[in-house]
């Protein structure tokens, strides 16, 4: 990962809870408005994070090393100071993974397919014309 990379991710990192930080003392998470739209990124959500699980993704995600080639590079490069605080290491432990998972995404994207051909298969599903 390049130096840019590293910043432009740390940049989205920090706007993205700021962001967070604010819309969670504005919005109205019990209102009907907020349910409807929250609604369907949910269910992506669910399915996104089932595919995610079924082809190693959470493995990859939980497995962080502080001593990893991603981060003795950053290191090297002057990117990161050898100590950092428990936040920084969240968000480099977040970095890394999401590196690591972004090259492992099209073996996972091949395995998904393979599920959904499997799935379509074992649950086939019929729909009735209604006459009229």
């Amino acid at each position: 990962m390049s130096p840019v990379e590293a910043e432009l991710y740390l940049n989205g990192y920090i706007e993205e809870t700021v962001l967070l930080q604010q819309a969670r003392q504005e919005v109205d998470f019990k209102s009907k408005d907020f349910k409807e739209f929250i609604t369907p990124y949910l269910t992506k959500g669910v399915i996104d994070y089932y595919f995610f699980e079924k082809t190693g993704g959470v493995k990859d995600y939980r497995n962080f090393d502080y001593d990893s080639d991603i981060v003795n590079e950053m290191k090297a490069k002057g990117i990161l100071k050898e100590k950092i605080s428990k936040e920084e290491e969240k968000m480099l432990a977040e970095l890394v993974v999401w590196r690591r998972l972004e090259l492992n995404s099209k073996k996972r994207q091949e395995d998904i397919k393979l599920m959904i051909a499997k799935l379509k298969i074992q649950n086939k599903v019929t729909v009735f014309p209604v006459n009229k």
